[in-house]
Parts: structure tokens; sequence; C-alpha cells
């Protein structure tokens, strides 16, 4: 599983900066290479490391488990919004606000409430 989810992330990676490279020199195919890259980051390697990292390893702490939940959603709907702003689509803006105050008003409470609870267990 580990070894799948770093190829995923190294090969999304080389895709965006490649790509990135393309679109600068303006070579063919640029567009289409960072912006695969980018749905792949954002959709398939995130996920997969989130589930490695956390959910794998955490039994019993469901407030854990539920911050992770939301900052996995909030870096989702970041991430489409970006890629809905590099391809010039309708809601880019709506989807960056949405991503925005899902991050700050649901997921940062969590994680300092999680945080909050851990320094009082030590």
């Amino acid at each position: 599983m580990k070894i799948f989810t770093y190829s995923i992330g190294l090969l999304a990676s080389i895709s965006v900066s490649i790509g990135y490279l393309f679109i600068v020199l303006q070579w063919l195919g640029g567009g289409n290479l960072f912006n695969y890259g980018i749905l792949v980051l954002a959709f398939v390697f995130f996920p997969l490391l989130a589930i490695d990292r956390r959910f794998m390893k955490m039994q019993g702490h469901r407030i854990h488990k539920f911050t992770y939940i939301l900052g996995l959603c909030s870096a989702l709907l970041i991430g489409l919004s970006v890629l809905f702003k590099l391809l010039h689509l309708q809601g880019a803006t709506i989807l960056l606000i949405a991503g925005s105050f899902f991050f700050a008003f649901s997921f940062l409470p969590f994680l300092f409430l999680s945080l909050y609870k851990k320094s009082l267990q030590t």
C-alpha cells in the first residue's frame, strides 16, 4: 500500500512540474499534463495518504479521525477550486470560498480541540 501510494504521489508530482514547465515554454500538452497531475494529486494521492497515515493507525480516537476527514474534505474542495480556476470553469470562486470556510470553521476548531485534549492527557 505504501509503495503504491508514494508511487502515485511521485508520478503526479512529476506530471505537475513537467506540465508547468511545458506551459511556461508554451509546448504542446503542458496544460493537459498539469491538469491531470493536479487531479491525481487531489483525488487519488491525498485520500490514499490520509488513509495510510491516519485511519490505519488510529483506534478509538474518533475525534482525530473526524478531524482528518474534515481536513481532507477541505483540501479536496480547495484543490478542486484551483483546478476550476486553471480551467476557467464556472464555480471556482464558490468552491474556493466554501473550501476556505470549511477549513476555517470546521477543520481548525476540531484540530485545536483535539490538540487541547491531547495536551491535557500528557
